[in-house]
């Protein structure tokens, strides 16, 4: 078992945090003064993907915030 400080903990992005939404789903919050979003991910447990699936999708999120910012 995990919980969101090791899903962000291992992303390793200070911008990002993640969040349950009720009992629906979950959503990465990413904010850089300014830029900000979020991305659901729609699981009702956190335990409900493996761990390495949340960090993928943090990390690709985090990634396309990033290039928002380089265009």
């Amino acid at each position: 078992m995990f919980n969101t400080k090791t899903v962000v903990h291992l992303i390793g992005d200070p911008c990002l945090k993640l969040y349950r939404h009720g009992k629906s789903y979950w959503y990465f919050a990413f904010d850089d003064d300014g830029l900000c979003d979020t991305h659901r991910i729609y699981v009702k447990h956190l335990n409900d993907l493996p761990l390495d699936m949340w960090v993928n999708e943090g990390r690709t999120f985090a990634a396309a915030m990033r290039a928002k910012r380089e265009r």
